[in-house]
């Protein structure tokens, strides 16, 4: 008999639009979500409305020794 397997998920929507001040006070969230991100301890993460791909680099620098694989999905 197999003992049950935990896999820790995380999925947030970062209302990150950089576009026309529509997310207001983005940069913060997004280096808040970094911060918080490096401190979990999780398997996988899925972040939706991450539309900058400055963002998306930024939080890979930050997370890349717990997260050492991701992707950004263009448009």
């Amino acid at each position: 008999m197999t003992k049950p397997t935990e896999l820790r998920v995380l999925t947030l929507n970062c209302w990150g639009i950089p576009y026309l001040n529509v997310s207001k006070l983005r940069s913060e969230r997004i280096a808040d979500i970094g911060e918080e991100l490096a401190k979990r301890d999780l398997d996988i993460v899925c972040l939706q409305e991450l539309w900058s791909y400055s963002d998306f680099e930024y939080l890979r620098d930050v997370v890349k020794e717990k997260f050492p694989y991701s992707h950004f999905f263009h448009r």
